[in-house]
């Protein structure tokens, strides 16, 4: 019986591994952080329009879940250029990157996309993706996984703009 056990455990981790390797991502670039995960917080007010030259109520929060280690990730960019990364300020960019970054953002038909873009099989060892952008009156949210097939071009283009953003500003 203890036999059986060791076996059907050493299959498992066997299992565990492999899958880890057929399921590497071919999305956006992963962010590493080097501070801890901490809970997320509501945003605070932003600057205006006239003070930024992005829409007051602009805002960029793309979250990562899951994967190996089960671990979560918020990152907001906010309108006045703040960065965060679980509710803990990490870094600032210009409000004109803002701006930028939210026109890319909506040339890429981001506010035109579903919420969800899910795959059945949400099996193995995956990050899941949610990217929430607010800006002039529009908003979406849209959650999915990464190496999901045919996802739209520009939900990975709009997420890999978030992803350059960051890694330059916080590196």
């Amino acid at each position: 019986m203890k036999l059986a056990t060791v076996i059907l455990l050493l299959l498992f981790l066997m299992l565990a591994a492999c899958t880890g390797i057929l399921s590497t991502p071919s999305g956006p670039q992963q962010i590493e952080p080097s501070s801890e995960t901490r809970p997320s917080t509501a945003p605070s007010v932003a600057p205006s329009k006239a003070q930024t030259g992005v829409d007051q109520g602009a805002m960029i929060m793309l979250t990562r879940s899951g994967g190996f280690s089960g671990k979560t990730e918020e990152w907001i960019i906010y309108v006045d250029g703040r960065i965060t990364h679980n509710s803990a300020e990490v870094a600032h960019a210009t409000p004109a990157e803002v701006e930028g970054l939210m026109q890319t953002i909506d040339q890429l038909g981001f506010f035109s996309l579903q919420g969800s873009y899910m795959p059945q099989n949400t099996c193995c060892d995956r990050f899941t993706y949610v990217l929430n952008v607010t800006n002039g009156g529009k908003a979406n949210k849209v959650t999915f996984l990464e190496g999901t097939p045919d996802l739209p071009p520009g939900l990975w283009q709009a997420t890999d703009a978030v992803n350059q953003l960051l890694t330059a500003r916080t590196k």
